[in-house]
């Protein structure tokens, strides 16, 4: 009973320590896009404000309606500027009123754009149901998939570029009703996957876990037996 008592103990224990480690990344993670902010460069900053004001989610493939034409923005830290692609004039109006508070420190420079975020987000969303096909996406040799936003325009990485894979690459975009124009092929040649740092907290934690765990059940066994 007491063995049973002392192995639900340190279930939770660890459980307790996994939830407190994953707060702290929570925390920290608020804590450095705060600090992020607070001490970003003007341009920096004006580019988070931009961000936050048409609700750009790449991830989850979410943009609001704030500014309908705009089509992606990138920065130069060296000369202050931040570059912003709209389609319509009053959007890029509409961009300046909302980086007023950044005028005298931040070049803002409208760029003529092709093609909304939106749209190129959408793309690229119906794009990556090509990696479904592990066939095809080694065929071609297809490593990376982004929209550049410095070019208003998406972007597909080949390990290697030849005109049949084009070819091939053009059929898929004619099928997925993609216009072929609006998707820029570059070669990457091969990744080479760099060995990921270890987290030593975790590795800590781990250990001192796995320590009070052996102490436990030995304690416990020991009582069980009794005197000698």
């Amino acid at each position: 009973m007491k063995l049973k008592f002392g192995i639900a103990l340190l279930v939770m224990i660890i459980f307790s320590n996994s939830v407190y480690a994953s707060n702290l990344s929570l925390m920290n993670a608020t804590q450095d896009n705060l600090t992020a902010f607070t001490y970003a460069s003007p341009v920096k900053k004006a580019a988070i404000t931009l961000n936050r004001y048409i609700g750009l989610r790449e991830v989850e493939f979410t943009i609001n309606d704030n500014i309908p034409t705009f089509g992606g923005m990138y920065l130069d830290e060296s000369t202050s500027t931040l570059y912003v692609y709209v389609i319509s004039e009053e959007d890029g109006e509409k961009v300046r009123r909302v980086l007023a508070a950044y005028q005298d420190e931040v070049h803002i420079e409208l760029l003529q754009g092709r093609y909304t975020f939106k749209e190129m987000m959408e793309w690229k969303n119906r794009l990556e149901t090509l990696f479904d096909d592990r066939t095809l996406v080694d065929s071609i040799g297809i490593i990376s998939l982004d929209i550049d936003e410095t070019k208003n325009i998406l972007s597909i990485g080949l390990e290697t570029v030849d005109e049949s894979k084009i070819e091939q690459l053009r059929q898929q975009f004619q099928a997925l009703e993609i216009p072929s124009e609006a998707v820029k092929i570059v070669e990457t040649g091969p990744i080479i996957l760099l060995p990921k740092r270890p987290d030593y907290f975790k590795i800590i934690l781990t250990v001192m876990v796995i320590t009070f765990a052996i102490i436990l059940l030995g304690y416990l066994k020991l009582k069980d037996k009794g005197p000698l």
